[in-house]
């Protein structure tokens, strides 16, 4: 199985959760569950409506497996260890191999990737990651940088220098949540990925990878993200997000970002997927 029949895998995934997101059921036979429905579920957290649905990433996740196993032509794992070992207390940090570290309160542990894809010709059990074609994580929401640049670093450090690996993301906009604020949420979200990007490449610049590898390894992390609700849907490698990187401008009197809307929507459109299919 090739790379784009992956991605391909990908987007069809993306359409049954559409489906079952508006329809309430797919050919995966899975579906939303609710938040409980009582008074006190909302007391413990605002954000859990009583009786709501509760969307996460789980439900991408299983439905892209399914498919890899109707495909038949690949293992996989999930919650796969890490080869590299990383602390995620602060900034994501990572350790490489051979190199020397202080770990007295322990913090440098092995982390788990979602899932992660391997060819069935010549496996060798015992010798997994010479099989490796892809790790894949998964997201829902509009999740904190933090929480997105630990999965970047993971992305990029958990490569064999050959296989590409990707980062499938979702958010679903209710039709009350679709107003004249829909334009900056997508904004929201790319800053957030293009801020994760440069404190993915300050943590690993000069260090284990040369300038030449570490380009390469941003070409070889594709990122999917799916507006559900706005119907938009992009696709890019971290390498298109460093690219554009000066349309999020840092104000200087403030932790927010001022976007060049202009720059941002014409690459936005080149990014857009089904628009051009």
């Amino acid at each position: 199985m090739s790379n784009k029949e992956i991605e391909t895998i990908i987007e069809d995934s993306f359409r049954e959760l559409e489906t079952v997101i508006k329809e309430g059921a797919c050919e995966s036979n899975i579906i939303i569950p609710n938040y409980r429905n009582d008074e006190k579920a909302n007391e413990e957290n605002k954000q859990k409506k009583k009786g709501e649905k509760r969307y996460s990433e789980q439900e991408l996740k299983q439905i892209f497996i399914r498919r890899i196993l109707n495909q038949n032509q690949l293992f996989f794992s999930v919650e796969t260890p890490s080869e590299n070992i990383y602390n995620f207390k602060k900034n994501p940090r990572v350790i490489f191999p051979n190199e020397n570290y202080d770990n007295e309160d322990n913090n440098f542990l092995s982390a788990r990737i979602d899932v992660s894809l391997y060819h069935k010709a010549n496996f060798i059990e015992k010798k997994p990651e010479q099989n490796l074609m892809s790790h894949l994580e998964f997201k829902y929401g509009q999740c904190d940088k933090k929480n997105i640049q630990k999965d970047f670093l993971k992305l990029i450090c958990e490569n064999n220098g050959k296989n590409k690996n990707y980062f499938i993301h979702y958010l679903y906009l209710k039709e009350k949540e679709i107003n004249n604020r829909s334009k900056k949420t997508i904004a929201a979200i790319f800053s957030k990925y293009s801020r994760s990007i440069e404190g993915v490449k300050k943590e690993i610049n000069n260090r284990h990878f040369s300038s030449k590898e570490l380009e390469k390894r941003f070409k070889q992390v594709i990122i999917y993200i799916n507006f559900i609700g706005l119907n938009k849907k992009y696709s890019f490698s971290m390498a298109d997000l460093l690219s554009i990187h000066d349309i999020f401008d840092k104000n200087p009197n403030s932790r927010k970002y001022v976007i060049n809307e202009a720059e941002f929507e014409e690459w936005k459109n080149k990014k857009e997927l089904d628009k051009h299919e």
